[in-house]
């Protein structure tokens, strides 16, 4: 159970870097005052630093990103996108920490 998990942690991670990268290429294009006020910042940037929470998760995970970008349709699908699969890898490392501790 605990590998099974573990493959999933990875394989949603990766799917979770993909639709990061994508998320913020399409704001950084359609919405660049929102892509400024969020940090700015490209995705190798986060990468580098190994961050899992950018300036941005909280404004994903609770859903603000719907009326945030309603005028922007690209974003808004890569950022529900992106919210689920942020989700399931929350889940998921719960899961992990859950299995592993027992």
């Amino acid at each position: 159970m605990l590998g099974l998990t573990l493959g999933l942690l990875l394989m949603f991670g990766l799917v979770f870097l993909f639709l990061c990268e994508r998320f913020l290429k399409t704001l950084e294009v359609e919405a660049p005052q929102l892509y400024n006020s969020l940090g700015g910042a490209g995705f190798k940037h986060y990468a580098v630093q190994k961050r899992v929470f950018m300036p941005f998760s909280g404004f994903i995970l609770m859903g603000r990103y719907r009326s945030e970008l309603a005028s922007y349709p690209r974003s808004r699908a890569w950022a529900g996108w992106l919210c689920a699969v942020y989700w399931i890898v929350l889940a998921l490392l719960g899961l992990f920490v859950f299995v592993g501790s027992r």
